[in-house]
């Protein structure tokens, strides 16, 4: 993963793929249309993991770790039903390699969207989806007058051809 603040030019690359926009960020997106799933990453062995899904009072009570999206807390807060600061986060994180391993070594539980860590059979960790069931846009975000190289503005052009969004 990349941290990126695209108005400062630290990464202008629009192969950034979020799921919500932040004011100050993005200058131009695009939609695909597609939505995200959320859920929390756990270890396979974890008790709750045989619950097959989570409940908001599920995570009362268990260490957390997430982005830093503003929208992501207003977003959570809705789905909850109660404020976001009542949840016990110990961390955030853009790594997806770092938040695996803290979920794999047992330190905290991640608040994800479904896909992007492996939990196949091998991986110590899964996925268990959020009930009631919490989605979102996913959005393909770039910095406007960026100096793109070629192969960016390919790239970009593709995935705004492929998202519906010739235009935008």
């Amino acid at each position: 993963g990349h941290y990126f603040d695209l108005n400062s030019r630290t990464y202008n690359s629009p192969s950034a793929l979020a799921s919500a926009t932040e004011d100050g960020w993005y200058v131009n997106q695009a939609t695909s249309g597609n939505q995200d799933t959320w859920g929390l990453l756990m270890r396979k062995d974890d008790p709750l993991s045989e619950k097959g899904f989570v409940e908001p009072t599920d995570m009362k009570d268990i260490p957390l770790v997430s982005g830093r999206s503003e929208n992501f807390r207003s977003m959570m807060s809705g789905w909850l039903g109660f404020d976001f600061n009542q949840l016990n986060f110990i961390g955030t994180s853009f790594l997806m390699t770092s938040t695996e391993k803290l979920v794999a070594e047992s330190v905290a539980y991640a608040i994800i969207r479904e896909g992007i860590i492996n939990d196949g059979i091998t991986s110590p960790v899964c996925f268990r989806p959020f009930h009631p069931e919490l989605k979102s846009n996913m959005f393909l975000a770039w910095s406007n007058g960026a100096n793109m190289t070629a192969p960016q503005e390919l790239f970009l052009n593709a995935m705004k051809e492929w998202a519906g969004n010739e235009k935008a």
